[in-house]
């Protein structure tokens, strides 16, 4: 399964025609979705954003125009070129990048992982792992903490005698490393 039309960026996010006030679909709103549907088992993610579907140039020097009701949702339109240097769509190459870090084909979603997931569009948490434990991605769109279970039947099978947590940055794709924790013993 690949997720091939969750969000566009850009475009209102009620499909309602654009007016003053009505929300517009910004980059965090298409990191979420990518992130946890790839999380959640996608194979992969197709971004979209008005003025990416057209594939149309406005002329040069052209005077600004309201798009057609349907097209644009009555947003100015934009080029293709210039829809591909919006922040999410210069940023899914880091969602491409942290998911080949690691072994892709043994990657499997695993929400019980999360304590207290809130299962909410604006707050979702998204874990997956990869079947042998060796490692563990959370996807938090809030930046809210997260707590992780680490300890069961199963997960006390985790590899290594330390657990190392790092903070991705989708925007950047950078790690920064939180700490690091040593494995306690089940008993």
């Amino acid at each position: 399964m690949v997720d091939g039309e969750s969000v566009y960026e850009g475009i209102v996010d009620n499909l309602i025609a654009y007016a003053p006030g009505v929300p517009i679909i910004q980059a965090h709103d298409v990191r979420r979705a990518a992130y946890c549907a790839v999380f959640a088992g996608a194979a992969g993610y197709t971004y979209g954003s008005q003025g990416v579907w057209s594939y149309s140039s406005p002329a040069p020097n052209a005077p600004p125009r309201a798009e057609k009701k349907g097209s644009g949702y009555g947003l100015p339109p934009i080029s293709f070129q210039e829809a591909m240097q919006r922040p999410a769509g210069t940023q899914m190459q880091y969602l491409r990048a942290l998911i080949e870090s690691r072994p892709m084909l043994t990657r499997i979603p695993d929400q019980w992982l999360i304590v207290d997931d809130p299962f909410s569009t604006t707050d979702r948490i998204q874990a997956c792992r990869s079947s042998d434990l060796s490692y563990i991605f959370v996807y938090t769109s809030s930046g809210k903490p997260v707590r992780v279970r680490l300890r069961d039947k199963i997960h006390d099978n985790l590899t290594g005698k330390a657990y190392k947590a790092w903070w991705y940055d989708p925007r950047q794709g950078t790690s920064t490393l939180i700490g690091q924790f040593p494995r306690t013993e089940p008993g």
